[in-house]
């Protein structure tokens, strides 16, 4: 659904060949909901059920055309489903900038892939050193 309140068309959505893929740190807020974090660790956004499920999906090697319909297949009561998952892609892309839009299918940074609470700092580091992030 656009802005104005007119659903469009999936086929139309300028997004719909592109990758989502994570690019901000994150940790859970609860089992459902999780919290944007920024470069000191402080929660910068909550993001609600739809976002919530966007950004765990947004691993890198889908796209969004993709990603509408597992949830179509996930939830196939929802009425209004593509533009729930479209109104949070393009917020999770435009205004939280947590989401990212890519040509090409890749890994996430492991910095990004796993949720702050439940990363290894030496493996981190380890794997920056590696991709040559750090020295």
């Amino acid at each position: 659904m656009t802005k104005d309140g007119v659903s469009r068309p999936v086929e139309a959505h300028p997004w719909r060949d592109k990758i989502l893929a994570r690019c901000a740190a994150w940790n859970w807020h609860s089992p459902t909901l999780i919290n944007i974090l920024d470069s000191e660790e402080r929660v910068m956004s909550t993001l609600d059920s739809w976002q919530t499920y966007v950004f765990h999906e947004a691993d890198g090697n889908h796209t969004t055309e993709q990603l509408l319909s597992a949830a179509r297949a996930q939830f196939p009561a929802q009425e209004g489903i593509d533009d729930l998952i479209l109104n949070a892609v393009d917020e999770l892309v435009e205004s939280l900038k947590a989401v990212e839009l890519w040509d090409h299918a890749d890994d996430l940074p492991y910095d990004i892939e796993f949720p702050r609470s439940k990363m290894s700092k030496e493996e981190a580091l380890r794997l920056m050193r590696a991709d040559g992030l750090i020295p």
